[in-house]
């Protein structure tokens, strides 16, 4: 008899150790799928080429990350927070232009579907995951711009520093003969680079830019010049 209850006992402590969740009455926390990590792009249907950029970032339930919103040619951006639960329903808050945004969705695969407010604006918006990966610019570019006002052009060169999204740097342009000196900002997510200022010179510029691999294209503008301008690493 003591020798069937030392088998049993064994056989039970086997199975224990084989499958910790019989038994032991603990139950296994589940994390929300780690696929939401990237690049999304959504339209919102308020206004005809109304659109939404967002980078986020995951750490298992955490979700920070960047957004831009594109309304009537004019970017905005704002930093992101939320949380992303066991059921891969995400929740997250920004503020763009000084209005607060909202999204709720779920998460399946390569697809967000859900709802959003801004101020007092209510939506559906879907989101999708987008096979562009944010451009890493960090360093030196050089090359030239072209004025669409006066028609000049001249050397343009920019040293960017990358923290994440956030772009930093200082910048150099011949104008008429001189070198001018500056410094930029800016907001990379995907590969196109928006609400940049560059300032120098006692003039401020805002420029937008697209990059292509080691080439980025794009246009500027100021209180009197605009332009356009293409830098190469």
């Amino acid at each position: 008899m003591h020798r069937q209850w030392g088998i049993a006992s064994v056989v039970c402590m086997l199975i224990a150790l084989a499958f910790p969740g019989c038994g032991g009455g603990e139950e296994t926390t589940q994390n929300p799928a780690p696929g939401l990590s990237g690049v999304w792009t959504g339209t919102l249907g308020r206004v005809a080429g109304d659109t939404i950029e967002i980078e986020f970032h995951q750490d298992g339930t955490n979700v920070t990350g960047t957004g831009r919103l594109t309304s009537g040619n004019q970017p905005f951006t704002g930093t992101l927070t939320g949380t992303l639960d066991a059921n891969n329903h995400l929740t997250v808050t920004t503020t763009f232009n000084g209005q607060n945004f909202s999204y709720t969705g779920d998460l399946n695969g390569t697809t967000l579907t859900g709802t959003y407010d801004l101020g007092a604006e209510h939506g559906n918006l879907s989101l999708a995951k987008s096979p562009v990966t944010t451009a890493n610019v960090a360093g030196a570019w050089t090359g030239s711009y072209t004025s669409t006002a006066g028609g000049g052009t001249g050397a343009l060169s920019v040293n960017f520093t990358q923290n994440g999204n956030a772009l930093t740097g200082n910048g150099s342009a011949v104008v008429a003969g001189q070198t001018v000196n500056g410094t930029v900002t800016g907001t990379i997510i995907g590969n196109k680079i928006t609400y940049g200022v560059a300032s120098g010179g006692g003039a401020q510029f805002s420029y937008t830019a697209t990059v292509n691999g080691t080439q980025m294209s794009g246009t500027y503008s100021g209180a009197d010049d605009t332009g356009n301008f293409t830098l190469h690493q």
